[in-house]
């Protein structure tokens, strides 16, 4: 059996579709085109508004913008929400825009009106500076000048703020000496039984013995790491740096020089004892002696 009705009339959606059966089952009397007066109408979609910007004319000076009566692009918002208000811009109508376009009449938008130059940056490249007619060069700013000390006056200085002995104190390298080991002779069996007066006598020899002396440990004069020329200069910097003239002499390790040997060939000392070093200034040729004395450093 035909359905009484064409496709046309169906629903689109499931929805509908489940209302127009329960209605049909409710009514059956109900006529044909009843079924299709209960699906949704869905309306056309609103086409979305224009955005961008649209032409504006100017009622006063406006910076970035141009002078009054000037037409300019602006966006939609900012002369609706803001401009417009404050009868600062206006709208231009249809006709107006038509004779416009059809005079060829410029919509731009002047974006330095109204603006301070910004100042100048390195990253605009170098400023040309306009050409004078007084050759009288600028003035040049030159650091202050420091009077500089003498070889003369730098020995002087370091004669009387280096110490004559400076004093490091190292770890030494001790030899520990070797303990023979004694085998005892095992105690001889005696059947007789002792007396009281003869184990008093024992214990008396005992108390009066003299201990035995444990050997001590030997030094060898070797130290653990060593005194370099850089910590000597570490320790004649400190001492000329108490004061502000002679902090200005200029001492590097090449001006350090050992005088005794091996530290002379090993740019180093690495035993206890003393030792004469010299230090020298550039533009003399002798320098300032003094002691440098290794002391062992108590473990």
């Amino acid at each position: 059996m035909a359905l009484p009705f064409t496709s046309r009339t169906l629903p689109q959606c499931s929805a509908c579709l489940r209302n127009s059966a329960w209605g049909s089952v409710s009514d059956a009397a109900a006529p044909a085109f009843s079924l299709g007066s209960r699906q949704h109408v869905r309306g056309k979609k609103k086409q979305a508004k224009p955005t961008g910007n649209i032409p504006a004319r100017l009622l006063k000076d406006l910076p970035g913008f141009g002078r009054k009566g000037a037409i300019v692009p602006m966006a939609r918002g900012q002369l609706r929400n803001n401009y417009y208000p404050k009868r600062i811009a206006e709208y231009v109508t249809m006709p107006e825009l038509r004779t416009l376009r059809a005079q060829n009449v410029p919509i731009e938008r002047d974006y330095t009106f109204g603006k301070k130059e910004a100042p100048f940056s390195a990253a605009d490249g170098p400023l040309l500076m306009p050409l004078r007619d007084d050759p009288t060069p600028a003035p040049v700013r030159r650091a202050p000048e420091v009077e500089k000390l003498t070889s003369e006056r730098s020995l002087e200085l370091l004669e009387i703020f280096v110490p004559h002995r400076m004093d490091f104190y190292r770890q030494p390298i001790v030899e520990e000496p070797k303990v023979e080991k004694v085998e005892e002779a095992p105690p001889k069996e005696d059947n007789k039984q002792r007396s009281a007066s003869n184990a008093a006598a024992d214990l008396l020899a005992a108390r009066t013995q003299k201990p035995l002396n444990k050997p001590q440990p030997k030094l060898t004069g070797a130290i653990y790491g060593s005194v370099s020329q850089h910590d000597i200069l570490v320790a004649v910097r400190a001492s000329i740096a108490t004061n502000d003239e002679a902090s200005r002499i200029i001492v590097t390790e090449q001006d350090i020089e050992f005088l005794n040997e091996p530290a002379r060939t090993d740019k180093r000392i690495k035993e206890v004892g003393d030792f004469t070093i010299e230090i020298k200034v550039k533009g003399e040729e002798n320098g300032i002696k003094r002691t440098v004395r290794v002391v062992p450093q108590e473990v």
